[in-house]
This record gives structure tokens, sequence and C-alpha cells, in this order.
């Protein structure tokens, strides 16, 4: 048998492999997705065939986002799926940013917020960055119990947060690949997130 032949096969099968698996993936999230929102009384919102679902509306009394983004990787050599989980808080009376390691460049590119602030807290992580224009104020908000949120959130494993506010809106992201095509799992996050969420708005 011809070589170009069996490598053409082979390449035929691998792309098919490929296509056919991140088919199952997405169809299972959609199952897993729409199960979750009818639960929580969320949209699910299905899209196309071939493209992820969304679900909005309020979680545990926390507006919440939910939905897949296409993103290139580091080495801008190709694309990855993340799966994005954003709730909204009210505005904060500060600008700043919060971020694990995952959002660090973010972070230190946005060049109008010119203070850090390191926390002299008991276990805190080093590898969490805090940014802001004005580190006086944002002390004033950052209570113990808000340290303790922080820490809860910007130390789960395998999603990383980032929590961006201003003086017109807030948002507390999680972004991961996990693609969540587990109802449960899904749900058993969104509640820890929410009952955190609560305590850092203000």
């Amino acid at each position: 048998m011809n070589i170009w032949f069996m490598l053409w096969v082979f390449v035929a099968v691998f792309i098919f492999g490929i296509f056919f698996w991140s088919a199952s993936i997405l169809f299972q999230q959609k199952k897993a997705w729409a199960l979750f929102a009818k639960r929580a009384g969320l949209q699910y919102i299905s899209g196309s065939i071939f493209k992820s679902a969304v679900v909005r509306g309020s979680y545990h009394n926390v507006p919440l986002n939910i939905f897949s983004e296409e993103q290139g990787t580091p080495d801008k050599r190709s694309r990855r799926f993340r799966t994005i989980i954003q709730f909204e808080l009210p505005p904060m009376p500060i600008e700043g940013i919060i971020t694990s390691s995952d959002g660090r460049n973010f972070a230190n590119g946005l060049v109008d917020l010119t203070e850090t602030v390191v926390p002299d807290v008991p276990g805190w992580d080093p590898t969490i960055l805090i940014k802001t224009k004005d580190a006086e104020i944002l002390n004033y908000y950052l209570t113990p119990e808000r340290y303790k949120s922080l820490q809860a959130l910007l130390t789960i494993k395998s999603i990383g947060c980032i929590f961006i506010f201003d003086k017109t809106a807030s948002f507390l992201r999680f972004e991961g690949a996990d693609p969540f095509t587990d109802a449960d799992k899904l749900d058993r996050l969104c509640a820890k997130i929410s009952e955190h969420a609560k305590i850092l708005s203000v």
C-alpha cells in the first residue's frame, strides 16, 4: 500500500477523531448547562448546534453569566476554548483589580492602577496581585472577612479568578479549561462563589 495513502488515512482519522471528541464534549456541556439552568431558574440559550450555550440570570440573588470563549494561547500558535463564569457585583468607590496568578500580566498592563497592596494577612497567598488607584481607600474595604473570601476564591484549583471593579460596575470572573459537563459540579462552584460574592459586595 502506498505510504502517502496510509499517511492521508491516518491524518483523516486523527482529524475526524478530534472533531467527534470535541462535539461529544460540547453536547455533554449543553446538557449539563441546561440542567443547571433549569434547577437554578436561569435562562438557557442553546445557540447553534456546534456553538456553546449561554446561561444567564440571577443566581442566589447575584447576576450571573456563563459562556465559553475562544482565546489564543500565550504563544499565539493555536486557539483554545475557556469556560467563563462571571458574577456582577455592585460598583465600588475605587478602581482596582485583584487577581490570581493567571491574570497578573493583564493586571500589570492596567497603567492607571499605580498602587499595589501587599496584605499583612496570615497565610495570604503571595501569588495574588492587588492593584488600585488608591491603596488607602481600598484598605478600608478590605476587611478581614473580605480577605478571607478573596483567598478562598482566588485559590480555587484549575480555574483562574479576576475581581475587577470601578465606580460603575464590578465583575468577579472565573476562567478555566473545564467545560463543566457535570451540572452538580457547576452548581457547587457557583454556590460557593455566590456566597463569597455577597461578602465582597459593598
